[in-house]
């Protein structure tokens, strides 16, 4: 094994490490804190670009605007986002001169080099898709200079094929075309900056989080809404407002010291799940495992509040289990050998629930 395949295998496990700490802490937690500074050490074996574009992956993960794809690996996200940002430079270039964009895709995409680009002539053919009156306009921008229609050809022909034949280029290219102060080979940065993110005051971050918010009477109805769509089919429940009333009254009675205090933690999870306009895929994630592993807790409260003992597990002496709490409620354990479509569906939850809590025991372990 090469030392570039060892360095790979190693910068995607920190990646993993990074990212398994995220959807099961959260966000700013000091295991995704950690896990961070390791990847960010590890990303020093990775030339600048690269190291650009993968720190503005982990933007975009964080943000929950980047959605993860089971088995793709850092380096997989580094060459889609890089050849997003190709494919976007390819577009401004051929609008702003008129080239044929599948042409110019097409010599991008292949490996072209100083001595085949005009390969069969297909750099001359590309060249001929110029529209003269913008390529002026254009060479304007780039340049600084007023270009004679008769150079047009050669002055367009030098920056294209520096465009086609290397990345760097190409993106400095685009930078003097879409920035009035900046001029190609002039005053052009070696390492392009960052476009700088807004700091948000803290009164501008109140104030956005405020009107993402949505109030108590408005969380409910969303959860009143997914009871509805459950549970409606279900012989004998009652209505579907009572049900959720019910719930959230159970999390603020006081019954026994050792599950009172799961009434905060559920409460939280489910305004943040239910009381927002808009919740990211990674505050869902953190937030719903949060409500699964409180299940176990809230089963033991109501059970608690029925027979005034706490439940029993299965042996003497061992601990009591989410399987002992949902054994503990014969409609719940009922639900597994269920025929009814509803019911099923219902003991699928409960599988997913019994998932989520294995799963965090195996990271916490």
């Amino acid at each position: 094994t090469g030392a570039g395949t060892i360095d790979a295998e190693y910068i995607n496990s920190k990646f993993i490490k990074f990212v398994k700490n995220l959807y099961t802490s959260g966000p700013g937690s000091e295991h995704v804190k950690a896990a961070q500074k390791e990847l960010h050490n590890a990303f020093a074996s990775l030339d600048q670009r690269d190291q650009r574009t993968a720190q503005r992956i982990l933007h975009d993960i964080e943000s929950g605007d980047l959605r993860l794809s089971p088995g793709k690996t850092i380096y997989d996200y580094i060459l889609d986002y890089q050849k997003r940002e190709c494919d976007q430079q390819v577009y401004t270039l051929a609008e702003a001169t008129g080239l044929n964009i599948n042409k110019l895709k097409e010599l991008i995409s292949k490996d072209t080099t100083t001595e085949n680009i005009n390969e069969h002539g297909r750099f001359d053919a590309l060249v001929a898709t110029l529209d003269k009156v913008k390529a002026v306009d254009f060479l304007k921008k780039v340049t600084g200079q007023d270009v004679p229609k008769r150079f047009v050809i050669t002055n367009m022909s030098s920056i294209l094929r520096r465009f086609i034949l290397d990345s760097s280029d190409r993106a400095k290219i685009i930078f003097a075309y879409q920035n009035a102060d900046s001029l190609l080979d002039v005053n052009i940065p070696e390492e392009l900056p960052e476009e700088e993110e807004q700091q948000e005051s803290q009164e501008q971050k109140q104030e956005r989080e405020d009107s993402n918010k949505l109030t108590t009477a408005e969380m409910k109805e969303n959860v009143r809404e997914l009871v509805k769509r459950d549970l409606r089919k279900c012989a004998g429940m009652p209505l579907t407002q009572d049900v959720v009333s019910a719930f959230f009254n159970i999390l603020t009675i006081h019954a026994h010291p050792s599950v009172d205090g799961v009434g905060l933690d559920v409460y939280k999870a489910m305004d943040e799940l239910f009381g927002r306009k808009k919740v990211n895929i990674i505050d869902k994630h953190v937030h719903s495992g949060n409500l699964s592993v409180k299940f176990e807790v809230y089963l033991k409260k109501l059970y608690y509040m029925l027979h005034g003992e706490e439940i029993k597990p299965q042996n003497e002496g061992d601990k009591v289990t989410l399987s002992n709490c949902i054994f503990a409620f014969p409609c719940l354990k009922s639900l597994r050998w269920s025929t009814k479509e509803t019911e099923h569906k219902l003991s699928g939850y409960l599988d997913i629930i019994q998932m989520k809590e294995m799963v965090l025991m195996l990271h916490i372990c």
